[in-house]
């Protein structure tokens, strides 16, 4: 029963076969019913305004006559579903208008069985279609002028970079010697105005990556701590520090290994820092670092940057990220920068997985912070953690190497051949890659420097040549090939290491970077009283854990063995992973290395390679435990002075 006052049900409309007739007349859709033979039936009359055909005209055809021909099979098979069973099919085809234009149609379709007879509706769709090529177009020119782009920038930034090298580099080694006061002073200022064109250099290239949404992220293994001393280093001469005193702060729980990307954080903690120095004319910059969660495996880390400069009014703090923006547009002429450093450090942390804040107050300071997290290393069997990480291998006076020089720009080699000579080691310099290939037929060398780009052969080309003499010639020493660069794209590092490099230097080519990528690829030995400083000079200590690591070291070599043995690439991965745990704490350079080597080639599935890096990974190692066995047996002697192996 209805309720008092409602309206009363309305009875059943029965349609009658002309409201029907009326309707099918009136649609805007093109409505029709065909027959199997192939043949319209009845159309109704927007088949006549959207193609301009008589009624009669597309009857007295097939349909299939009007189907443009790079359509007509998928037109045929569809209507083979619906002779198959299928109950409704959909698809788009072009039909031939009068005009002899094209009209795209969208199609539904279903078979009326008792009669023969196929139901269907088309709907024209040129203009979408139209719409939608023009669309994929502009995103093809777009995509295109992009790439140009970035083509354009890696080609610039390799140009720019090279005569920057020369300078940088020339700069810092005269800056090394016995000046006068006044040339130190002009020195300085010619070192500081490069580094100033170098950052603008790496914001544009930064910026023209994350608009090109091409910018990458690493995952790697890396010391917290040891990073943030760079940064102090590197950040040292841009602040007087009796006038700005930056420092740093970590907490004492915050972990020591971390594995993340260590160049985006030390990018983004650079420009936070030195922002944070050009706006403080008096007081102090402080990074501060704390863990705010701990698991098993992952460590998220609090961030911040904190400096008693002039401060940002509250309606330009969600401005300042945003692409050449500053809190006040005075502040490009009176304190410089291209406005891009506090986007790109935007956009970098929320690559890392976190997100950058501001507190701030005029004239008091402001603090930049964020948080992000990271891998925790899997702790692999070797000496206690106590220790690790305070034993090095010698730097500096230990090892004189024999290094082969590739490069083809007269500067360049002047310069590498200078910084090599100061770090203790001995140069030959050639000019390509064809050169480079006859220097390593007649000598051995320790460490080969190769330039990429070169005439005729490059870098890539000639570290391909010399892999594959070495592998031809089943030779068990492979020589490690770092490579010298301009490119500062992610995907020319990614490029060096697939061609058989092990390490990348980017130009303009620092002393210390020059030095770090040595000291890691070099066959060095092991200072005794640097082993003693990681355990705070106790013998007994430091002679327990080495006896630790010469029993391990067989038990892991003979996991690796196995897992290789067998072609089980995820056990070899994980086996590898421990033995390059335990030799890090001893060694960082061509055993580590070549371990690390192993370990890679099997988390990419590369079985042969990681076998025959393997041969490379047991010798190194076993040069390791002889050196160790030997300090250990010198100390079993009696008034046995220390000494350097």
């Amino acid at each position: 029963m209805s309720a008092p006052g409602s309206p009363k049900p309305s009875k059943p409309l029965v349609v009658t076969p002309e409201e029907f007739s009326h309707l099918f007349q009136l649609s805007h859709d093109m409505l029709c019913i065909a027959g199997f033979d192939g043949y319209f039936k009845i159309v109704n009359p927007s088949w006549e305004r959207v193609l301009g055909y008589t009624p009669e005209e597309l009857t007295s055809r097939p349909w299939l006559d009007f189907v443009h021909p790079d359509d007509l099979e998928a037109t045929i098979r569809e209507g083979e579903n619906l002779q198959n069973g299928v109950d409704v099919i959909r698809f788009r085809n072009r039909y031939r208008a009068a005009d002899g234009s094209y009209k795209w149609l969208s199609w539904m379709s279903t078979p009326y069985w008792q009669r023969g007879l196929i139901y269907a509706v088309a709907r024209d769709i040129t203009h979408a279609k139209l719409t939608e090529e023009a669309l994929v177009q502009a995103r093809a020119q777009a995509e295109a002028a992009t790439r140009a782009k970035s083509e354009f920038l890696a080609n610039m930034s390799h140009e720019i970079r090279t005569p920057m090298n020369g300078i940088i580099g020339m700069t810092e080694l005269v800056l090394d010697s016995k000046l006068t006061k006044q040339q130190r002073e002009y020195l300085t200022t010619v070192r500081d105005s490069a580094e100033a064109l170098l950052a603008l250099l790496h914001d544009i290239l930064d910026f023209s990556k994350i608009e090109a949404r091409k910018l990458e992220v690493e995952r790697v293994e890396f010391q917290l701590r040891p990073l943030l001393e760079d940064i102090l280093k590197i950040l040292a001469f841009r602040s007087t520090p009796a006038v700005v005193q930056v420092s740093c702060d970590v907490r004492v729980d915050t972990p020591a290994f971390l594995v993340g990307d260590p160049s985006r954080l030390r990018q983004v903690l650079l420009n936070l820092v030195s922002n944070a120095i050009k706006f403080t004319s008096k007081g102090q910059v402080i990074i501060r670092v704390r863990p705010e969660s701990i698991s098993k495996d992952e460590a998220l880390l609090f961030f911040s940057v904190s400096d008693t400069g002039i401060g940002i009014p509250d309606d330009k703090q969600k401005v300042i990220f945003e692409a050449f923006a500053q809190a006040d547009a005075s502040t490009t002429r009176r304190y410089g920068g291209s406005g891009l450093g506090l986007t790109i450090s935007n956009q970098l942390v929320q690559l890392m997985g976190g997100q950058i804040s501001v507190e701030s107050q005029p004239q008091m300071g402001s603090t930049f912070y964020f948080t992000l997290p990271f891998s925790l290393p899997r702790s692999g069997i070797g000496p206690s953690a106590a220790v690790a990480g305070g034993m090095r291998r010698a730097k500096g006076k230990a090892v004189r190497l024999e290094v082969l020089v590739v490069e083809d720009n007269l500067v360049n080699q002047k310069l590498v051949r200078a910084m090599l000579k100061k770090l203790g080691h001995r140069a030959t310099v050639v000019g390509s890659g064809q050169a480079a290939l006859r220097a390593v037929s007649k000598r051995v060398f320790d460490l080969i420097l190769m330039d990429i780009q070169m005439p005729v052969m490059g870098g890539l080309e000639a570290t391909a040549a010399i892999r594959a003499k070495e592998k031809e010639n089943d030779s068990i020493r492979r020589v490690p090939i770092v490579a010298m660069t301009a490119h500062a794209m992610p995907s020319d590092r990614q490029r060096a290491l697939q061609a058989g490099m092990d390490d990348y230097v980017s130009k303009p080519i620092r002393l210390e970077a020059l030095r770090g990528a040595i000291d890691r690829h070099s066959p060095g030995g092991l200072e005794l009283a640097t082993l003693l400083d990681g355990v705070g000079g106790d013998r007994k200590l430091l002679r327990e854990v080495i006896g630790v690591f010469l029993a391990d070291v067989p038990k892991l070599l003979a996991r690796v063995r196995r897992a290789a043995d067998k072609g089980e690439a995820s056990r070899l991965q994980q086996a590898a992973h421990a033995l390059k745990g335990c030799v890090g704490n001893f060694e960082s350079g061509l055993a580590f290395n070549a371990i690390r080597r192993v370990e890679a080639l099997a988390g990419e599935n590369k079985l042969p390679e990681a076998r025959e890096a393997l041969r490379v990974a047991e010798a190194e190692t076993a040069r390791v435990v002889g050196l160790l066995r030997k300090t250990r047996g010198a100390w079993g002697r009696p008034r046995q002075r220390r000494r350097e192996l």
